[in-house]
C-alpha cells in the first residue's frame, strides 16, 4: 500500500474511532424522556393517608428542579429526601417511600437534573451535590420537620454522599449501592473500576480521559475535575452514614464501599448483602427498607406525632 494511501487510511481510522467515542460519551448526557405519572402519586398518598403536591426550586445556575412532596396526616417530625439513580425519575422511588410514609415520615422525591421534569443535564457530581443541599435546606424549612435524612440508590446514593461535601444539612444518610464519587480524580476512578493502580490506570487511559474531559467542558460547559469527591466528603463528615451493599455488585464494586467505610469508620456503617448484585436492589427489597427504617429510627430524637 502506498504511503499516501496508508496515511489517508490511518486518518480516517482515527477519525472513525474518535467519532464513535464521542457518540458513546454523548450517550451519557442524553435526556431520558420518561413520563411522570401523577396518578401514581395520588394512589400512594391515598393508600398511606397522606397528601402530595408538586414542588420546585431553582438551582444556583438557574436550572429548574422538580419533585413531589408527600406529607402524612400523622407526622413524626422527620423527613427523607429520596434520590433516584441514573436514568430514573422521582417515580422510581415511590415504592421505597411507601414504607416511610406509613411510619409518619414526610417524603420528598425529586428528579435529578436532566431527568423527569427537571432541567439541565446530569453533570456527575459537579452540580448535583449542591442541588441536593438546596433541596435539603428547602425541606428543613418546613415548620413541622425537625430531622432530615437522605436515601437513594446507585448514582443517587453516590450523589447523596457527595452532597456531604457541599454542606448539605442532612442528619443522616442510608444509601444503597453507592460508588466512590471520584470522577474528579479520573485515574483513581478508572483504577478502582479495573482493579489496578492509579499509575497503571493513567498509563492505560490517558489518551481517552484527557480528550473526553476537554470535550465535555467544551460541549456541556462544566469541568468534571470540579466534581465533588464522595470519598473526601465522607472522610470529613460528622453525619452518620449507612451503606448497604451487595457482595456481588460489579457496577460499583464492594471495594469502593469498604474504602468509604474505612475513610470514616466512626461515622459509617456498612452492611453487605451476600450474593446480591447491583440489580438486586432495584425493586425496593423489604430487607433493605426494614434495615433503613430501623437505622433512621436509631439516629434521631424519639418519634413524636405533630
Amino acid at each position: 500500500m502506498a504511503p499516501r494511501v496508508k496515511g489517508i487510511t490511518l486518518v480516517f481510522s482515527v477519525a472513525f474511532l474518535l467519532a464513535g467515542w464521542i457518540l458513546t460519551i454523548e450517550g451519557h448526557f442524553v435526556r431520558r424522556h420518561v413520563r411522570i405519572d401523577a396518578h401514581r402519586a395520588t394512589e400512594v398518598a391515598n393508600k398511606f393517608d397522606s397528601s402530595w403536591q408538586d414542588v420546585a426550586i431553582l438551582a444556583s445556575d438557574r436550572v429548574s428542579l422538580q419533585g413531589w412532596l408527600f406529607t402524612p396526616r400523622l407526622r413524626n417530625g422527620r423527613a427523607i429526601l429520596f434520590v433516584h439513580g441514573r436514568g430514573g425519575t422521582r417515580q422510581h422511588m415511590l415504592h421505597s417511600a411507601e414504607a416511610f410514609l406509613g411510619a409518619g415520615y414526610t417524603c420528598l422525591l425529586i428528579d435529578q437534573r436532566g431527568s423527569g421534569g427537571s432541567g439541565g443535564v446530569f453533570s456527575y457530581g459537579v452540580h448535583e451535590p449542591y442541588d441536593l443541599a438546596n433541596w435539603a435546606r428547602w425541606l428543613r424549612a418546613r415548620p413541622w420537620i425537625s430531622f432530615v435524612y437522605g436515601h437513594g440508590g446507585s448514582q443517587g446514593a453516590t450523589t447523596l454522599i457527595q452532597s456531604l461535601g457541599a454542606d448539605s444539612p442532612l442528619d443522616g444518610l442510608a444509601v444503597v449501592s453507592a460508588g466512590l464519587g471520584i470522577i474528579s480524580h479520573p485515574y483513581d476512578f478508572v483504577g478502582t473500576q479495573l482493579g489496578v493502580s492509579e499509575r497503571t490506570a493513567q498509563w492505560i487511559s490517558w489518551p481517552l480521559i484527557e480528550p473526553t474531559f476537554a470535550w465535555i467542558q467544551r460541549r456541556h460547559g462544566f469541568n468534571l475535575r470540579q466534581s465533588v469527591s464522595g470519598l473526601d466528603a465522607i472522610r470529613s463528615t460528622a453525619v452518620p452514614v449507612l451503606i448497604i451493599k451487595g457482595a456481588e455488585d460489579r457496577n460499583t464494586p464492594l471495594s469502593g464501599a469498604m474504602q468509604l467505610r474505612d475513610a470514616n469508620p466512626g461515622k459509617v456503617d456498612l452492611i453487605v448483602i451476600p450474593h446480591a448484585d447491583h440489580e438486586w436492589f432495584s425493586n425496593g427489597k423489604p430487607e433493605v427498607i426494614g434495615r433503613t427504617l430501623a437505622w433512621f429510627e436509631a439516629h434521631g430524637p424519639a418519634l413524636h406525632s405533630h
